[in-house]
C-alpha cells in the first residue's frame, strides 16, 4: 500500500493538519486497530467496505463518507476491497470552526458527513469517487472548507484560548493543567467548558493522548525498555504508563508491540504530519 499526504492551502493551515491518501493496487482484506490520537478527521472510503467494532459489540459498516468523531477509546477495523481512501485530518480543536454541532456530542462516533454538511458536500463527493490524484482531491476539499470557514465568521476568543492550550499540551510532556490555566489567566472550569465545546475531550484526556502517541512511536520505532519509555513520555512510573496505555489501546504495551497495524502505522512515523497532529 502507498500513503501520501500534503499540506493545505495557506488559509487553511491553522485548521487542517493535512490531506492524505492511502491506496493499494489490488483488493485486500485487512484487520487493524484504530487508536485515539486527539484529532477528528473526515475519511472517504472509496471502493472499500469498512467495518468497525467497539469493545465486545458486533461489527457494523462505517459510512462511505464519514466524520470520525473525537475518540476516547480504541476500536477494531476490518476492511475489504481496493483500500483506497482520502482523508482530511484536523487539529484537536479545529473541526469546531466548520460545524455548529457540539464536538462533545460527536465523540466515539462514525457519522455520515452528509448529515452535517448537507448538499454542499456533493461536489467534493463527486470528485473523490472518481479517484483523482491527491492534489485534485485537496483542491476540491479546500473549496468546501474555505466556504464553510467564511460563513462561520472565523474563530472567536474561546477558540483562540483553546488553540493556545492545545499547543502547550503538545510540547514536551505538557504542563500541569493548573499551571496551564494560570498561564492563560482562566479558571480550570472555564477551560474545561471550552475544551468540551471545541475538542470533545478534557484537557487531561488530551494530555494523556499526547503521551500515548509518543509511547506508540517508541514501541514501534525503538526497543527501549518499558520503564525507560514511560519516563521519556512523561509518566510517573511504568505502572501508570501501562494502565493509561491499556485504556487507550485496549492491549498492554507488550501486546501492542506484537500487533500488525497496516493502516494505522502510516500515521505514527515522525515523517508524517499526522504524528502528534504536527504540533509535537
Amino acid at each position: 500500500m502507498r500513503y501520501r499526504e500534503i499540506q493545505p492551502a495557506r488559509g487553511l493551515r491553522p485548521f487542517v493538519n493535512c490531506f492524505w491518501m492511502i491506496s493499494a493496487p489490488q483488493p485486500l482484506a485487512l484487520s487493524d486497530r484504530t487508536l485515539p490520537d486527539g484529532c477528528q478527521e473526515i475519511v472517504f472510503n472509496i471502493d472499500t467496505r469498512v467495518l468497525r467494532r467497539d469493545g465486545e459489540n458486533d461489527f457494523h459498516a462505517n459510512p462511505d463518507v464519514e466524520l470520525v468523531g473525537q475518540m476516547s477509546r480504541p476500536y477494531e477495523l476490518r476492511t475489504r476491497g481496493c483500500q483506497h481512501y482520502y482523508g482530511i485530518k484536523f487539529f484537536p480543536h479545529s473541526f469546531s470552526v466548520f460545524t455548529d454541532e457540539p464536538i462533545w456530542d460527536l465523540r466515539d462516533q462514525s457519522i455520515d458527513l452528509r448529515l452535517l454538511f448537507g448538499d454542499a458536500l456533493a461536489p467534493l463527493v463527486d470528485v473523490a469517487f472518481v479517484r483523482p490524484a491527491l492534489e485534485q482531491f485537496a483542491l476540491a476539499a479546500e473549496r468546501l472548507l474555505l466556504q464553510r470557514l467564511a460563513h462561520s465568521g472565523g474563530p472567536g476568543r474561546g477558540y483562540r484560548l483553546v488553540d493556545s492550550a492545545v499547543r502547550a499540551l503538545f510540547h514536551t510532556a505538557g504542563p500541569r493543567i493548573e499551571s496551564l490555566c494560570a498561564a492563560l489567566g482562566v479558571s480550570e472550569r472555564y477551560l474545561q467548558q471550552q475544551f468540551r465545546r471545541r475538542v470533545g475531550l478534557t484537557p487531561m484526556q488530551l494530555l494523556k493522548m499526547v503521551r500515548f502517541q509518543k509511547s506508540l512511536h517508541g514501541l514501534t520505532r525503538s526497543r527501549v525498555s518499558l520503564t525507560e519509555l514511560a519516563h521519556r513520555c512523561g509518566y510517573s512510573d511504568q505502572a501508570h504508563f501501562s494502565r493509561d496505555f491499556r485504556t487507550l489501546a485496549g492491549v498492554s504495551p507488550s501486546e501492542y508491540r506484537r500487533l500488525e497495524t497496516p493502516l494505522t502505522g502510516f500515521f505514527l512515523g515522525e515523517e508524517s504530519r499526522a504524528y502528534l497532529c504536527g504540533l509535537g
